[in-house]
């Protein structure tokens, strides 16, 4: 085990023996989830490459117990209790909190025949505010396996767990997330995420050599969770849908390209926010699969180019690096200060964007510069170099 890992393993342990004055059966860490190229094109059936992220994640030490209460206890946070028989939801108390999560998470396995019980569960966290690894689906994909282990022999698919956390998400805890965010929770290495058909997405992990590169995510201290962000990532979902439903269709993956470009080229269309989104979304999938055949090649020089490219067009065409009503903010002047750095290498926004965080990839022999530099706009401790997973659920026993 490494010891980062072993630390965050045993810390937790001692949290919850201290917390519930006895021994847990396990602790499970659940790990954040990394996007790659496509980010969120998955809302419109597209293709995403996405990681798990093994050093930001969740730990949590679980006991089974004999009741029918869930009881949560967050380091830093109040507990809470869940009577298993109850999912109803409180909008007004429940939305958007950890516990609209569980019983979210709780209605769905009941629904599809699953057994749930009572738990005790102490949680910890090595995901950074603002890092944008989708903390709350690694969240509900938590319970889901606890739930899987506990009371079902551990033999519900992670594939269907994460298919929980998003309906999770969507139905109670009141987020419009994609399945993107829940299969990078539980991928093993990297993986191209197909989602042609959304309720069954192909999903093909792969080996990349990035060995002699460095993965850092920085926060840019602006925060991309408020209201006003989450009104415009919506303003994103909104303008595919519209621009799909001009040819009668649900999805921009199934409109007709060569109609598209015509129509983008006519009049003033290139110069409207949802015709640029639609571009930049078109063009995505190719660079999804540029990076995809790239990364599998082992030609990083196309891919870094790949990576690029996505970048400015998440800047110029997608939009969702400023605001409408900003100029610039400290996500744009991280990723442009840090664009002016690299050499060998490339950076681009991450998650949903308005604020939050960019992730750069970059030549070990830059890294030590790079973060020095970085470091006097944002601080060390923003800058957070990322080990991808291999074993995204892993499950830790208790046998001291």
């Amino acid at each position: 085990m490494n010891d980062y890992r072993t630390i965050n393993v045993e810390r937790t342990k001692k949290l919850f023996r201290d917390y519930f004055n006895e021994k847990e059966d396990l602790v499970l860490k659940t790990c954040g989830r990394l996007e790659i190229l496509g980010n969120h094109t998955e809302y419109s059936s597209g293709l995403v490459l996405n990681a798990s992220t093994d050093n930001l994640s969740i730990y949590a030490a679980a006991k089974k117990t004999s009741n029918e209460t869930i009881t949560i206890k967050s380091e830093g946070y109040d507990d809470f209790k869940i009577d298993i028989k109850d999912t109803t939801l409180d909008m007004e108390h429940e939305k958007e909190t950890s516990k609209s999560l569980v019983k979210g998470m709780i209605r769905y396995l009941l629904d599809r025949g699953y057994y749930v019980g009572g738990m005790e569960v102490y949680i910890t966290s090595t995901i950074f505010k603002g890092a944008g690894v989708s903390s709350s689906s690694s969240f509900a994909v938590m319970i889901g396996k606890l739930l899987s282990y506990f009371y079902n022999d551990d033999k519900i698919d992670p594939i269907v767990i994460a298919f929980g956390a998003k309906w999770a998400e969507n139905n109670y805890f009141g987020k419009n997330s994609g399945i993107q965010d829940a299969l990078g929770c539980i991928s093993k290495g990297m993986e191209l995420l197909d989602c042609e058909d959304q309720e069954h997405p192909i999903i093909t992990h792969f080996d990349a050599d990035l060995s002699k590169y460095r993965i850092l995510l920085i926060n840019s201290l602006s925060d991309h969770a408020n209201k006003a962000s989450g009104e415009a990532f919506q303003s994103i979902v909104d303008d595919y849908k519209y621009i799909a439903s001009l040819y009668n269709q649900k999805y921009l993956r199934f409109i007709d390209e060569d109609d598209f470009m015509k129509r983008f080229n006519e009049d003033s269309n290139s110069s409207k926010r949802a015709y640029k989104r639609a571009y930049h979304y078109i063009n995505e999938l190719k660079r999804v699969r540029r990076a995809y055949k790239s990364l599998t090649s082992s030609d990083l020089h196309d891919f870094f180019k790949a990576f690029n490219e996505s970048g400015l067009s998440n800047e110029n065409m997608l939009c969702n690096v400023t605001l409408e009503n900003e100029k610039t903010n400290s996500l744009k002047e991280v990723i442009d200060y840090g664009r002016s750095l690299i050499k060998d290498g490339a950076i681009r926004v991450h998650g949903g964007g308005f604020g939050g965080a960019s992730i750069t990839i970059i030549n070990n022999d830059e890294a030590k510069d790079y973060v020095e530099k970085m470091a006097k706009l944002v601080g060390k401790d923003n800058i957070i170099e990322v080990v991808i997973s291999e074993e995204p659920l892993k499950i830790y026993k208790s046998n001291d």
